[in-house]
């Protein structure tokens, strides 16, 4: 996404297909699983969701080039025969205030 854009409801370019829209939206969001530096832009387009116009199409189709462009990098995740997950846990009750203090770590190897 273009750091200029400056999108908003009105911005007085035709309005586009609610359901395609929705589609590539949903696509993005799919993929922010393996690139989650898309992550922000995709919270951005998909506030129009509602009532799209073309100016977020083209913003989406960026996205799109972008995600084409940078195919090769991302997150890879592979099917591990000795993955290890450990949780640690603690909690405790702070003094006699009523107040509960709690903490998680999770560990992948």
């Amino acid at each position: 996404m273009n750091i200029n854009d400056k999108l908003c409801l009105d911005d007085g370019t035709a309005k586009t297909t609610k359901h395609f829209y929705r589609s590539v939206v949903g696509g993005l969001m799919y993929l922010t699983h393996t690139y989650p530096d898309i992550l922000f832009s995709i919270g951005i387009i998909s506030r129009f969701m509602h009532s799209p116009s073309v100016h977020h199409l083209r913003v989406a189709k960026r996205i799109l080039l972008y995600v084409r462009g940078t195919i090769n990098y991302g997150i890879l995740y592979q099917h591990d025969v000795e993955f290890i997950f450990s949780d640690y846990s603690n909690s405790d009750w702070t003094n006699s205030i009523g107040y509960s203090n709690s903490g998680f770590v999770f560990s992948f190897s």
